[in-house]
């Protein structure tokens, strides 16, 4: 019985000493495997900074030399000119002051110097209002700032899509208004028609119904288009709009409330044309000029400001929306 036993004991050793070897030497097979792999990766002179981790140099970018490493290490890591990652082609120069930073309405705005040159800004609009984009550039005193991509300066000229009519803009403390009274006029009527309601535009002493007429005028180029309060309303073009009685306040405030301050802000060129009363007739050319906000005073009346051309002061009050009078415009 004990050499039995003795037999057993000894099969059983045996088979645990082979199994033991057999355990090492998969082990040593799938390390020196791994090492060998491992200097295959390090050795390759296309790979930066080859003292990082596998884990680094097997997908995402290289924070040693800015470089983008093709996950399936097939391609040649570049640190400019163009890259292709997961089969998409990117960056056709250096990445430096490059892509677009959005953020939401009054957020703080990054800084533009020579580092962020190119560094596009969007910012999103309130309600009602759409968003704006802005670019770092250097300005020609060699200094960096941010340019409105989605406008021209204030102080350029901004051209009507609509008709091509060409209007001087000036900017006034924060805010940047048209230098010149609007002339759109998709119709037009005589004075003797009038509503509180719906749309009508009018020509200065133009009585008829034919554009091309009422813009032959010498009144329409020189002094506009008068509109009644719902005409008004939808007549500046996209990215500008029809004054509030408070953006006037604002106006005024700035500049102050005077008519020679407006003409030497370069808002107002001096020019009366009246307007179309709802007395069914134009008067007052020469002595007046009027100008709609977009806020009502009531059901039947709005906001505007008046200048007398013998008066310095410039005038707040409330009339009936069916007359006619001017419009300025005023860049959302």
């Amino acid at each position: 019985m004990s050499l039995i036993n003795n037999q057993y004991m000894n099969k059983k050793t045996s088979y645990i000493i082979i199994f033991s070897l057999l355990v090492v030497l998969t082990v040593g097979i799938i390390f020196t495997d791994y090492i060998k792999q491992l200097g295959t990766i390090l050795a390759d002179a296309s790979v930066p900074n080859p003292g990082h981790s596998l884990s680094e140099i097997e997908g995402g970018q290289d924070l040693a030399t800015k470089g983008y490493v093709d996950t399936a290490m097939t391609d040649t890591v570049r640190t400019s000119g163009d890259q292709t990652i997961g089969g998409i082609k990117t960056f056709s120069n250096a990445i430096v002051g490059t892509g677009i930073i959005t953020n939401a309405s009054g957020g703080t705005r990054p800084t533009c110097d020579a580092s962020t040159r190119g560094l596009m800004w969007n910012e999103y609009g309130s309600s009602g209002q759409r968003d704006k984009l802005y670019i770092c550039q250097k300005l020609s005193n060699d200094t960096y700032g941010f340019a409105s991509v989605s406008d021209s300066p204030c102080g350029d000229d901004f051209i009507d899509p609509r008709d091509s009519n060409i209007y001087p803009t000036v900017q006034i403390g924060n805010q940047c208004w048209m230098a010149k009274n609007l002339a759109y006029l998709p119709s037009v009527v005589g004075p003797g028609i009038g509503s509180e309601t719906t749309p009508y535009y009018y020509v200065y002493g133009y009585n008829g119904t034919s554009v091309s007429a009422a813009k032959a005028t010498s009144n329409y180029t020189t002094y506009g288009v008068l509109y009644n309060w719902p005409a008004a309303n939808t007549a500046c073009p996209t990215g500008w709009h029809l004054p509030t009685d408070a953006e006037f306040t604002i106006l005024t405030n700035t500049t102050g409330n005077t008519k020679e301050a407006l003409i030497s802000a370069g808002w107002f060129n001096n020019l009366f044309v009246g307007c179309r009363y709802t007395g069914d007739s134009f008067n007052d050319f020469g002595s007046y000029t009027r100008f709609w906000s977009s806020s009502a005073s009531s059901s039947s009346n709005a906001w505007h400001r008046y200048l007398y051309a013998s008066s310095s002061t410039v005038y707040r009050n409330y009339y009936d929306k069916a007359t006619g009078f001017s419009v300025r415009c005023l860049r959302d």
